[in-house]
């Protein structure tokens, strides 16, 4: 016989921080076998100009479920951001003015934007001049 069982940890904004799937497995009158698996990945997140003085900080690791969007990472991101001077989101969708990269390709729907174990997300501002 075998049993599952997902626990799991939710964060703000509805993005999960922490899963793990606990398997047993057991024979009548023999012995009983455990076992466990992280369902989570870490992703850097690197912030530029104003996002990093909004943040107090240049770069950071976050902890994930492994089906996380860019999406949830930003909404995640956008509640800990330390004044209400940066926006990084407007209704979904990135604020005018910012830029998103993840692994130095240019993200253009954070919702359809699927996130891996590794990955590296730079959130900056467009710069513009004359």
């Amino acid at each position: 016989m075998s049993i599952n069982l997902r626990t799991t940890s939710i964060l703000t904004a509805g993005v999960l921080s922490h899963s793990v799937s606990y398997n047993a497995k057991f024979e009548p009158n023999g012995p009983i076998e455990i076992s466990h698996s992280s369902c989570t990945m870490t992703v850097t997140v690197s912030f530029g100009n104003r996002f990093a003085d909004a943040m107090g900080r240049s770069a950071t690791s976050v902890e994930l479920d492994n089906n996380a969007s860019l999406l949830g990472l930003l909404l995640l991101v956008a509640g800990q951001l330390e004044d209400g001077s940066v926006s990084l989101l407007r209704d979904g969708q990135l604020a005018s003015g910012t830029m998103v990269a993840v692994n130095d390709q240019l993200a253009i729907d954070p919702a359809s934007t699927t996130l891996s174990d590794g990955d590296e997300v730079h959130i900056l501002s467009a710069i513009s001049g004359g």
